[in-house]
């Protein structure tokens, strides 16, 4: 069994190969292990690029199996890997295209809220028939260097808190509490659809035996079917104790087999011999502490007898943490704090920076995407800036994504009634000319893929692209919230902006700010505590747009949204869709605010069959409100409507409901009754013999 992924990601530099040597690894080794029935092939990965193994045909001799956890361990401490949803994704594409998959639930982490998010994993896990699955626990060899290590690079080392104090039973590791590493197995194991093979990898003989599970020692071989190279096992549980009996014989004794470790199908000794570990209490299986010089240990031999004949030399060796057992907190899968220059995919939609160079030296304002976050600044401290230095290194150009509405690295907030405003359907419309680089309003777009979360659902949701001729768009890349709904709301932005940068998308909705955040917008704190992740998203040079309901008593632009004004004061433009009094077709009103003096504070536009178009001369003043009351008032003081009754029929503002009746009942064309008081509020209805034309 060759495994590629233990020390580095299976299949994440796949297409890197195929630049570099003309010839995807997939490629490489697939067809060598198609060829014969000795040997079999796995790769473990958490990459989501299948596209060069779809091209080949289905193998029973080569595996593919995805490292996967639970929706928020995977988005808050596996920096730059794809979602575990995604990488279901990609695992069910391969499985009906015919190949092999496994998964391997691993580190299972008892955060808080731990039982739901792995059941919901091992829905998917059931759902996708896998040959089997692996269940591990949280482990780190050397815990207090990987805390350093995490801090140091600005990662969450909280992760390592859930670690005991004391190593295992083989002192080669530190783990979850054995008691806890129990319930989350037992946990695991009672939700596996039957026809799913549990094992366990790295875990000692003795949780085997708790769990009711037969010790197998290394679980890759499924169903004991694989063939072991003799030399080369022994080899390896020589080098791991010296003091360790060969495998297949009773301890003190070199010469008599283990009763209860019989051979391997095919193998070499299966007459004779076996090549199990033996299952002494204390020690895991011994692929869990393979060396790790793989020419050391004999399992080069496999890999060569397989093969017909070594790795080529010219294909590039990068080592990052393995993919499916990595030292939890270190896993760089795919991320951004490294770069294999000679193997960058090219991003058609990343935008050349002026005169062709990089980003000015110590230039103020956002990051471009394709550069890691640091920590730290500079070594004196905070670095202040004079006017002069801001002037020489900011762009004298405001870099709009859809002039003057979003701009690059800065956030917009888009106010509006819901089902009323068209909010999402003005968005949608925008989308659309961002995508091709056209004029949205009479004003230029930047051509760029776009990330939108939106709490539609799919079914209705489609009906929006459709009609708004997006529904082939292979650029409008989507979050729908019933799929992330579980996420802690900086989480989510976290990976979303990860998504951003791995697809070239540079500008972000997020459709509604209070679903996807889940925070309460009512205070000060919690509105700040929502927007700060979008600041830190727009920080990196994306166009962030965050769309907020109206409150239901309205207000001016900056005020009508729900929630505290410290929102309003958090962004860079405030944009209020709102519909003309008393006026039912596709005619809205854009009130704005804004830092840049482009951004228009009035506009009418109205949409057409061809798409939103400005309005111009559209008159919505006094004699529109008045009309509109005058035909929502009843014409008797028995069925008289109050002032805010009135506001709901017309959908217009209360200032603007409350100065139209006052002015109508001046002039003696409404009739006013009650005191005004809490519980005798003023009505109106029609005055007698003065009905409405």
């Amino acid at each position: 069994m060759l495994i590629v992924g233990e020390l580095q990601d299976g299949l994440v530099f796949d297409p890197a190969y195929k630049k570099v040597n003309g010839t995807p690894l997939t490629h490489l080794l697939v067809p060598r292990f198609a060829a014969q029935t000795r040997h079999r092939l796995i790769f473990l990965t958490k990459a989501t690029t299948i596209e060069h193994a779809l091209e080949l045909s289905p193998t029973p001799q080569v595996v593919f199996s995805w490292s996967v956890n639970a929706e928020y361990i995977g988005t808050t401490f596996e920096h730059g890997a794809p979602p575990p949803s995604e990488r279901f994704e990609a695992a069910r594409r391969m499985k009906e295209a015919g190949w092999p998959i496994r998964f391997r639930l691993d580190p299972m982490v008892p955060y808080p809220g731990w039982q739901e998010g792995y059941a919901e994993a091992i829905e998917r896990i059931n759902a996708l028939e896998p040959d089997m699955v692996t269940l591990g626990a949280l482990r780190a060899t050397l815990p207090k260097s990987l805390r350093s290590a995490a801090k140091k690079n600005g990662r969450d080392a909280s992760i390592f808190d859930y670690l005991g104090e004391e190593r295992d039973a083989s002192g080669f590791k530190y783990r979850v509490p054995f008691e806890t590493q129990v319930e989350m197995f037992r946990f695991a194991l009672e939700r596996l659809a039957p026809r799913v093979v549990p094992a366990l990898c790295k875990e000692d003989v003795g949780l085997w035996r708790r769990l009711g599970l037969k010790f197998q020692g290394c679980h890759c071989l499924l169903g004991g079917q694989d063939a072991l190279v003799e030399g080369a096992a022994k080899q390896v549980v020589r080098r791991l104790s010296p003091g360790m009996p060969s495998p297949g014989t009773a301890p003190g004794s070199s010469e008599e087999p283990l009763a209860d470790a019989p051979a391997v199908p095919g193998s070499a000794s299966q007459e004779g011999e076996g090549v199990r570990c033996p299952p002494a209490e204390g020690a895991a299986c011994a692929h869990a502490q393979l060396p790790p010089g793989p020419s050391e240990d004999g399992s080069a031999a496999v890999a060569s007898d397989a093969m017909g004949s070594s790795v080529p030399k010219e294909i590039p060796s990068v080592s990052i943490e393995n993919s499916g057992a990595y030292e939890s907190g270190q896993h760089l899968t795919q991320g951004s704090e490294f770069a294999v220059d000679a193997a960058a995919e090219p991003n058609p939609h990343e935008r050349p920076p002026p005169d062709g160079g990089g980003q000015l030296e110590g230039s103020v304002g956002h990051r471009d995407l394709r550069e890691p976050r640091r920590g730290g600044g500079a070594r004196g401290g905070l670095r202040s800036w004079t006017a002069a230095e801001v002037t020489r290194t900011t762009p004298a150009d405001v870099p709009w994504i859809a002039r003057p509405w979003v701009a690059e690295g800065s956030l917009t907030l888009v106010d509006g009634k819901p089902k009323v405003a068209g909010k999402s359907t003005w968005l949608a419309h925008m989308i659309k000319h961002v995508l091709a680089g056209t004029e949205f309003l009479d004003e230029p777009t930047t051509h760029t893929p776009v990330m939108l979360l939106t709490e539609e659902r799919p079914i209705s949701f489609r009906r929006m692209l459709e009609r708004v001729g997006l529904d082939h768009s292979t650029d409008l890349h989507l979050y729908f919230y019933q799929d992330v709904r579980r996420l802690p709301w900086d989480a989510l932005v976290k990976h979303t902006v990860d998504k951003c940068r791995a697809v070239g998308a540079r500008l972000l909705i997020i459709d509604t700010l209070a679903q996807f955040s889940g925070i309460s917008e009512s205070s000060s704190r919690n509105a700040l505590e929502a927007v700060r992740p979008l600041q830190a998203a727009a920080e990196q040079g994306l166009g962030v747009v965050a769309v907020r309901h109206e409150r239901k008593s309205g207000g001016g632009v900056g005020d009508s949204g729900r929630g505290s004004s410290a929102l309003t004061g958090a962004v860079d433009i405030i944009v209020a869709l709102q519909r003309p009094p008393n006026h039912t077709g596709q005619v809205r009103i854009i009130h704005a605010l804004s830092r840049y003096e482009e951004t228009p504070s009035t506009l009418t536009i109205e949409l057409r069959d061809e798409g939103y178009v400005v309005r111009e001369g559209f008159d919505v003043g006094v004699q529109e409100v008045e009309r509109a009351l005058l035909l929502a008032v009843p014409d008797t003081e028995t069925d008289a409507k109050t002032a805010d009754e009135l506001m709901a029929e017309t959908d217009l503002k209360k200032t603007t409901v409350r100065e139209a009746l006052a002015r109508l009942v001046k002039e003696g064309k409404l009739s006013q009754s009650g005191t005004g008081r809490k519980n005798e509020p003023y009505r109106y209805c029609q005055p007698s013999g003065h009905p409405v034309q």
